[in-house]
């Protein structure tokens, strides 16, 4: 199974994806949010740069609980991590 690093890298790169097709879920003070991808401004090491609000916040990856593509769920963190 990839990596959420490896999926994001993977949807920012592959000319055959559509990044606009996809929502990240991460988590944030115990609550689970959602943004577009096309919300990150950049992803440098353990950390992806996003637009919030016309500020930029970093979140780091650890916190990311799945992404979907139109609504299908393609990569979901195991349960135990």
């Amino acid at each position: 199974m990839k990596t959420e690093k490896e999926m994001l890298d993977k949807i920012a790169h592959d000319k055959r994806l559509n990044p606009q097709d996809y929502t990240i879920y991460y988590r944030d003070k115990g609550e689970l949010k959602q943004i577009p991808f096309n919300s990150i401004k950049r992803i440098e090491g353990s950390f992806m740069a996003i637009d919030c609000n016309g500020r930029e916040a970093t979140i780091p990856l650890h916190r990311i609980r799945k992404i979907t593509e139109g609504g299908k769920t393609v990569w979901q963190r195991s349960p135990a991590a």
